[in-house]
């Protein structure tokens, strides 16, 4: 049996938040995972545009918008650097550290993020009349947007660390919900997309006569549109628009690849993010990165897509569409989102019998790593011992 690659998700704000954050914790954390045969494990970097450990490029975060859980983690950066202890322990025990580099989580809101794009809201994400922004969606259409988050690769490189793991589904911008209920025909006609898009299918994404409102919902009391109609617009090819978008993306790991050849990539995307057909519903499709082209030029090491998998078929999820990733000699993994809570957030807990059951059929699948989500689930177990010892069989069954 192939040895399958295991990485661990420590969210270091949950983790610090609940008084579980101190050196001795992570201590304790990283020989866990060493005993049980990890190689890998994700950590927080950033929040809003600032850094979570001690930076020489970005400010480092300081709670400035008064958020209720993170208060701990910025006393902590205050006193000690989260990200060095965990490259430290990491390079003691052979554990590789991958920043989370979530690509489209930059800010909450104009006033509680990076000057960069303070001083350019025309790098969000917007409608084809420009009177809508997704805040916090940055487009990598952009040269300067990708120039901007290449000096935090930079930033992290002279950090210490030798790889990250980028993200373009996780994201608490709160904005996803228009991808999810709308048509997903709302944002992504900024300025070096329309122009690229006309010059390449005669099309112009940005002449319309008028907007109707289509689709409206209430959210804790405050009303808003999250489908629009750009009557008049001419018709043209979506998945085309989407592959556009993606360009975006390919280009700023192309240029991180260039820039540090032995650099650890790892991605995550959707499945229809990464390997989108023509014939597929598109309306949660925010782009269609070229996956395919990416591995095959080697500038990914590893591809992840995040999902509840306790009741799906792993091999049906993934398999076939992701089989050129290993077909390339790249890595493919899941993100077990559901491992230790059945809906990967704040449902009921799996029992050991339950955890035991995920790993055997994990065992069983073709997929060859995984991600768990997440450390504290873990750590708050009265059973935790025994659910370690179910992990590390997922490195030490024969």
């Amino acid at each position: 049996m192939k040895t399958k690659r295991l990485t661990m998700d420590v969210d270091y704000h949950d983790l610090s938040w609940r008084h579980k954050g101190e050196p001795s914790d992570l201590e304790q954390l990283f020989d866990h995972m060493q005993e049980a045969g990890f190689d890998a494990t994700i950590w927080d970097a950033f929040w809003c545009g600032t850094a979570l450990y001690h930076s020489k490029h970005l400010p480092v975060f300081a709670n400035a918008g008064g958020w209720a859980t993170p208060i701990n983690l910025a006393n902590t950066l205050k006193q000690w650097d989260p990200l060095s202890c965990a490259i430290k322990l990491g390079n003691e025990r052979n554990i590789q550290v991958l920043p989370y580099f979530r690509l489209l989580e930059e800010a909450y809101a104009p006033f509680d993020g990076n000057e960069f794009f303070r001083k350019h809201p025309e790098y969000w994400w917007q409608t084809r009349c420009g009177m809508y922004r997704i805040v916090g969606w940055p487009c990598y259409n952009y040269p300067e947007v990708r120039e901007h988050m290449l000096e935090r690769v930079k930033d992290l490189v002279e950090h210490g660390v030798r790889g990250a793991f980028f993200d373009m589904t996780r994201s608490h911008i709160p904005y996803f919900v228009p991808y999810r209920w709308g048509d997903g025909n709302g944002f992504g006609f900024n300025k070096p997309v329309v122009e690229e898009f006309k010059r390449r299918h005669g099309v112009d994404l940005s002449k319309f006569d008028y907007v109707e409102d289509v689709a409206t919902a209430d959210h804790g009391g405050l009303p808003f549109t999250y489908e629009r109609r750009w009557v008049g617009a001419e018709p043209y090819d979506m998945w085309a628009f989407r592959r556009l978008l993606g360009e975006g993306f390919d280009l700023f790991l192309r240029k991180v690849r260039r820039q540090y050849p032995d650099f650890y990539i790892a991605v995550q995307a959707g499945a229809l993010q990464a390997g989108g057909r023509p014939d597929e519903p598109i309306h949660e499709a925010i782009c269609r990165i070229d996956l395919e082209g990416l591995c095959a030029d080697k500038v990914v090491n590893e591809f992840s897509v995040s999902m509840n998998y306790r009741t799906s078929d792993l091999d049906a999820s993934l398999l076939p569409r992701f089989q050129h990733v290993i077909d390339s000699g790249r890595q493919l993994t899941a993100w077990l989102n559901d491992m230790f809570i059945s809906d990967g957030g704040g449902g009921p807990k799996a029992s050991l019998k339950e955890v035991s059951a995920y790993v055997d059929r994990f065992l069983k699948s073709s997929v060859n790593g995984a991600i768990i989500h997440e450390a504290l689930f873990l750590m708050d177990r009265d059973d935790a011992e025994l659910v370690w010892q179910q992990l590390s069989l997922l490195k030490n069954t024969p």
